[in-house]
């Protein structure tokens, strides 16, 4: 899991998207491990998300709803060995 400032409307073309058009995005990307590990098994289960929240601050997405996400994630797969970016938001703010 991941957050994702969305600027670029094409990054290869150096494209910035207008300032008032910038949003965050969470990427969610998740593998079976046990599978992934296995050279036998054959790996067909990915799952891959991106959710975009046009419209909300960056304050309201990095103190509550990214957090949230993360909370939900690690109750729901509580076994699962999970990642996402541990940052300060007072470092950014």
């Amino acid at each position: 899991m991941a957050p994702w400032y969305r600027e670029y409307e094409d990054i290869k073309e150096d494209e910035l998207l207008d300032e008032d058009e910038m949003y965050w995005e969470a990427h969610v990307h998740a593998r079976d491990l046990e599978k992934l590990r296995d050279p036998e098994e054959s790996i067909e289960y990915r799952f891959d998300a991106v959710i975009g929240y046009e419209g909300m601050s960056s304050e309201d997405f990095l103190e509550i709803e990214f957090p949230t996400w993360v909370k939900v994630f690690g109750q729901r797969f509580e076994d699962a060995e999970l990642y996402f970016p541990d940052y300060d938001t007072d470092s950014i703010f």
